[in-house]
């Protein structure tokens, strides 16, 4: 996250992390989302096996219901 938050003060945009641990992931990141004036999610996905391209129920349901952009990143 100070990767993040440093390259967004260096273009002048404001980013603000935020942790919950007494909700679930998906729904944390959903009221964040639609609680304030955010415009973009950056998540971290890992591909799942399988025939399909998957990163997840916690990815999928936030690609599924955000308000806001996305960009899904490799870790």
């Amino acid at each position: 996250m100070k990767d993040i938050i440093e390259m967004a003060d260096h273009r002048d945009v404001r980013a603000k992390p935020v942790v919950h641990s007494d909700v679930a992931a998906r729904d944390a990141i959903l009221a964040e989302a639609k609680k304030g004036p955010h415009d973009l999610i950056i998540m971290g996905v890992s591909r799942r096996p399988g025939d399909k391209l998957f990163f997840g129920d916690t990815a999928a349901a936030v690609f599924e219901n955000a308000p806001v952009s996305i960009i899904f990143i490799a870790s």
